[in-house]
């Protein structure tokens, strides 16, 4: 069956109630989902919190029970598969004898995968999918690469002069850009289920890495130092309340130096470091991976940027550039980087500040 252009309201609604679940599901997908019989809206709902019920049994929910014959809107394929707390969404929709499925994209996740939809066909029911399947694909990205692969997905966030400067030669901290990208970076970091930083920009900026411009979870912060020089009086620490702290040293750091750090309520991890001396990024990743991080935010300096850029471990580059010229100081990343695998794909205005969105080519 053609998509109609009420399908593709409905789709958006069901689009714009997943994004209400952004920070809160992780690792699992955002989710949302709508209930439609006889050109009338039934019930809508989405998947609000991790081990929560799902966006298609909120909806049901939210209908009052009878959805029988109705026409679901849904960004992912139904689930086949029996959750911690949650059964599998598709027999529970052909238990509810509903008409139809619009979804739009196919859960990757191998354990359903084309089951759902397989379920639902063989029940009867009419399935259509593709359906503004580009836009709820990069809805779910974090989810696309975590369940794919073995490791997180990684956006690098930049912000720079005009001249592409991100600090002054001495290091001191100096805001660059306006209040609308700060409170932009805040919504990001409420979204992102890490936010990393470097050794550097803990003992230059001293920053709290939490979330304060807008309303939205804190996430974990996670800090690589090689060497384990962390102050424990760092302002990071006298919030541990505001989020948990990772922080990532070599194997040689000092046992007195890490129980000071735990002492504080962080975490410390032990890893190795690579061939150039420093802490080896796949395996800090995949360590974050293994204990469900879905998504990390890079806010940290040159080193960092270079590394992740330079090891080929970053998904997206986010760059604010301001109006503003220093003529010298601290580039981004080293001159030896070679970004031919981005494609610039949006660019956007904040005030005076100019936002580029970098990603991945396919």
């Amino acid at each position: 069956m053609t998509e109609s252009v009420t399908d593709k309201q409905y789709m958006r609604l069901a689009l714009r109630l997943a994004r209400k679940g952004a920070g809160m599901v992780s690792p699992n997908p955002l989710v949302g989902a709508v209930m439609v019989r006889d050109g009338k809206i039934l019930g809508t709902g989405y998947h609000q919190y991790f081990g929560g019920p799902h966006a298609e049994i909120n909806a049901i929910k939210d209908a009052g029970g009878d959805v029988s014959g109705a026409t679901l809107y849904c960004t992912l394929e139904p689930c086949s598969h029996a959750g911690k707390k949650t059964p599998p969404c598709a027999q529970r929709l052909v238990k509810e004898k509903i008409g139809r499925a619009v979804i739009a994209v196919l859960d990757p996740n191998p354990r359903v995968n084309g089951n759902g939809v397989r379920i639902l066909k063989e029940a009867g029911i009419d399935v259509q999918t593709g359906l503004l399947g580009a836009a709820c694909r990069e809805l779910n990205r974090f989810f696309h690469k975590y369940i794919t692969t073995d490791l997180p997905y990684v956006m690098v966030k930049m912000a720079q002069t005009l001249d592409g400067f991100i600090a002054r030669e001495r290091q001191q901290q100096s805001w660059i850009t306006n209040s609308a990208v700060r409170r932009r970076v805040h919504k990001w970091r409420s979204e992102y289920d890490t936010v990393l930083i470097g050794a550097g920009t803990l003992k230059s900026d001293n920053p709290q890495l939490n979330v304060r411009e807008v309303k939205g979870r804190n996430p974990r912060r996670i800090v690589l130092d090689r060497d384990l020089d962390a102050d424990p009086g760092a302002n990071i620490f006298n919030n541990a309340q505001s989020g948990k702290i990772i922080l990532f040293c070599g194997k040689h750091a000092k046992t007195e130096k890490i129980h000071s750090i735990i002492n504080t309520g962080a975490e410390v991890i032990r890893m190795d470091v690579d061939g150039t001396g420093r802490l080896a990024l796949r395996p800090i990743l995949r360590e974050l991976h293994n204990r469900g991080i879905a998504s990390v935010l890079v806010e940290g300096g040159q080193k960092i940027f270079t590394s992740f850029l330079s090891d080929d471990l970053a998904d997206e580059i986010r760059i604010f550039i301001a109006p503003v010229l220093w003529g010298s100081g601290l580039k981004a990343v080293s001159d030896k980087i070679n970004l031919d695998s981005f494609r610039l794909a949006h660019s956007d205005k904040l005030a005076d500040n100019l936002l580029l969105t970098f990603l991945r080519k396919d």
